[in-house]
């Protein structure tokens, strides 16, 4: 269960880094000819920019809760047991 529970840790860990990497690209978002992962150049102006940024997240912050759900509740099922 410990292996499990540092799994998800790291899992969270990384997408905490992903976070960063999207505010850091919201942030340079205020220079021309910045680019998504995808290579989709971001639109300062554009709201669908912004909200497709916005979108990922939103989903990314609902991934790191979840997965910190998820550990707390085998912390609590390991100390049930």
């Amino acid at each position: 269960m410990q292996n499990i529970i540092e799994a998800k840790r790291k899992e969270i860990e990384a997408k905490k880094v992903e976070l960063g990497k999207i505010a850091y690209n919201k942030w340079a978002m205020v220079f021309d000819g910045r680019v998504d992962d995808t290579g989709e150049k971001y639109n300062r102006a554009s709201p669908a920019s912004h909200r497709k940024i916005q979108q990922i997240e939103f989903d990314l912050c609902e991934e790191i809760y979840n997965l910190i759900l998820e550990v707390e509740e085998i912390e609590y099922e390991m100390e049930a047991h």
